[in-house]
């Protein structure tokens, strides 16, 4: 299995191509394996083109949101790379005891208080975007 799909179902490529059950590429250079970035929230077209242009190539992208149980998790097992925003309603439970490649978590909220820590594999750099909203909502309270 490939879990490469944008949210349409139709399949993403970028980078190195294809990926065996291992994770590992099965074209060009036959020790690189491909990154592969996993997005959690529900996208729609924009954000599905922010999400594969930033990394122009550099990485495969599996959008997950609306996929059965069994796919995300094979995604997981295989991705270097998380993006979400409320990651408990966004994955299946018991996600994170199986997640052996996975070392970066970006969270697109402001602060990561919905976050169980204590699911979390230790090893793992967890990001929040702290600040983002912090001119609009300083506009909201002015107003």
């Amino acid at each position: 299995m490939t879990p490469a799909w944008l949210p349409d179902g139709s399949p993403v490529r970028c980078g190195w191509g294809t990926l065996d059950e291992t994770g590992n590429s099965t074209e060009g250079n036959p020790m690189a394996r491909e990154l592969l970035v996993a997005v959690s929230y529900p996208v729609d077209g924009e954000f599905t083109r922010i999400n594969t242009g930033v990394l122009d190539g550099s990485a495969r992208v599996v959008f997950l949101h609306g996929r059965p149980e069994d796919e995300v998790r094979g995604a997981m097992r295989q991705a270097d790379v998380l993006i979400g925003w409320h990651l408990s309603q966004e994955l299946p439970a018991g996600t994170w005891q199986d997640v052996p490649r996975l070392r970066f978590v970006q969270l697109l909220s402001a602060g990561a208080d919905s976050v169980h820590f204590a699911a979390i594999p230790e090893r793992l750099t967890l990001a929040s975007n702290v600040g983002a909203y912090a001119k609009p909502m300083a506009e909201y309270v002015m107003r």
